[in-house]
């Protein structure tokens, strides 16, 4: 409420429930707003149409600059409906209704990441139509076979001749089935009677230890039933046995039952300068004279957010090395520095002559600055600047209690914007991170053809440290677990799927790189 309030781009139309925060950055973002794209759950994808979605289990193709596996449309749902709206959300799971032409909710499909069905649930009596015709292969599954897939049907409704009549309360079950060796059939009927029980929601928890954090997702099926939870590799192994695997643009990933899905990951120490600690004395003599050189040159200041946020921390990393350092002109740099910084602090600064403010958008329910580069406006990308105002603003006021006061009110609100730890009406929680994937989302909209995307792990990975940073400045703790988290996390899957891939895994053979400049979520 302290922060002008301004809207620089107008909200597309959206596919929300009344009052629902428009979900940004997230991996459903695409069926959110205005024309719906494809999304990838993990394993299969799903694309909005008109009277209901297309399901399929991309087909990974792999070259010498790419590994893609882009929307597949194996199987064609038709609900009869008209209209469609995000009725509920969480970390993994997005609830979707499906409606008639005079807006009466037909039923409700649950994605969840990381589960390789679809659940839907009718509410009031109503048949579906699928494009194509599933067979009974056994007593609990119907399954259609297509080149190179295979896809189940698990239903309490009646299913005839590609039809399938559904009174309120009856459900089906759409799955992508796994590979599996050896006799299929066990597993089939397993994963089957999984599939009988539909996802609702999941809960998301973490607990923090010196040396790790534990990730925990409890999936919530119907009357607390079972779930089959697909393991990708940054999750590393679980303890439960593997019913099948798929290849994905992720890799090979392993199918298991795990209602409580839980891994590991090392955590990561944050660090607010440099450390200069394994240079030689020749080498700071060498960086102390380039220093010394740099302060004296006249300091770039931006308008926009995305280009300030990097001149601001160029210099604060400059003003870092020049203390360190012991080079003459620290204190006069940094004193200019922070008189940089502060011409961004203003929360009312839409009385400015100039461009260089934040404000609160209450249609989008966030933060922008009102120069917007490569689509902030359009919610693209603000953990990367966001994080370099977050880590000058802790290194600035860590022992200068004046300036945090005069900074913090619109830091926070930095904060808020790309990680809010808890639910709250203002803003979303955890805007860019996806829990599951263990990374951040940079398209604001979602608006791709394959999915989501991120092709900047390390500017999310400053973003994280310097929440953390800025968090132990302020006695933030519920800032800190979360910036802990989250550097620990993105951290793995940074090296997992862009910097350090596993090239024996088949799904890269013939792949040529040893990284990968971004990461979509149907194509890496």
């Amino acid at each position: 409420t302290a922060l002008a309030h301004d809207s620089i781009t107008d909200l597309p139309p959206t596919h929300l429930a009344a009052g629902m925060t428009p979900p940004t950055n997230r991996w459903y973002s695409g069926i959110a707003f205005a024309e719906p794209h494809a999304v990838f759950p993990m394993p299969y994808s799903y694309l909005q149409t008109e009277s209901g979605f297309t399901f399929g289990l991309p087909k990974v193709v792999t070259s010498r600059h790419s590994v893609r596996g882009g929307v597949l449309s194996d199987v064609n749902v038709n609900m009869g409906a008209t209209s469609y709206r995000i009725a509920a959300t969480d970390q993994v799971t997005v609830t979707i209704e499906f409606c008639n032409e005079i807006g009466r909710v037909l039923g409700r499909a649950v994605l969840a990441e990381g589960v390789p069905y679809v659940s839907y649930t009718a509410v009031v009596a109503h048949d579906i139509a699928f494009s194509v015709p599933f067979g009974m292969s056994y007593e609990n599954l119907a399954i259609f076979t297509a080149a190179d897939s295979s896809y189940g049907l698990v239903t309490s409704g009646t299913y005839r001749a590609q039809r399938l009549a559904l009174k309120a309360g009856q459900f089906f079950s759409l799955i992508a089935l796994p590979v599996i060796e050896g006799d299929p059939g066990p597993t089939l009927r397993k994963l089957a009677a999984i599939a009988s029980f539909p996802i609702e929601r999941a809960e998301v928890t973490a607990r923090l230890q010196a040396d790790y954090v534990a990730t925990t997702i409890r999936y919530i099926a119907k009357d607390n039933g079972p779930v089959a939870v697909v393991r990708m590799p940054h999750h590393g192994a679980g303890a439960e046995a593997s019913m099948g695997t798929y290849l994905t643009v992720s890799g090979t990933v392993t199918l298991a039952s795990e209602k409580l899905f839980t891994w590991h990951t090392p955590a990561v120490t944050p660090s607010i300068e440099l450390d200069l600690a394994s240079l030689t004395t020749a080498q700071r003599v060498t960086l102390a004279a380039q220093v010394a050189a740099d302060l004296a040159a006249e300091p770039r200041m931006p308008l926009d957010t995305y280009y300030a946020g990097k001149a601001l921390m160029r210099d604060a990393n400059l003003y870092s090395l020049a203390r360190q350092l012991d080079v003459a002109g620290a204190v006069e740099f940094r004193a200019g520095l922070e008189a940089r910084f502060v011409a961004w602090m203003d929360p009312i600064g839409a009385d400015r002559q100039d461009d260089r403010y934040f404000a609160y958008d209450p249609d989008w329910r966030g933060v922008v600055g009102m120069q917007a580069s490569f689509g902030a406006d359009r919610f693209n990308d603000h953990h990367i600047p966001y994080g370099d105002f977050l880590s000058v603003g802790a290194l600035l006021a860590r022992d200068n209690p004046e300036f945090l006061d005069r900074v913090r009110l619109v830091v926070d609100a930095l904060a808020w914007d790309v990680a809010a730890p808890i639910d709250n009406p203002w803003v979303p929680q955890l805007r860019v991170f996806d829990a599951y994937k263990g990374h951040s989302w940079a398209s604001g909209l979602g608006d791709g053809d394959d999915g989501n995307r991120q092709e900047t792990p390390a500017e999310a990975l400053n973003c994280w440290n310097g929440l953390a940073m800025w968090a132990q400045v302020t006695g933030n703790d519920g800032f800190l677990d979360a910036a802990r988290w989250m550097l620990a996390l993105e951290t793995r899957s940074a090296l997992d799927y862009w910097l350090d891939l596993d090239l024996a895994d088949p799904v890269r053979a013939g792949y040529q790189h040893t990284v990968v400049p971004r990461v979509w979520g149907g194509e890496p």
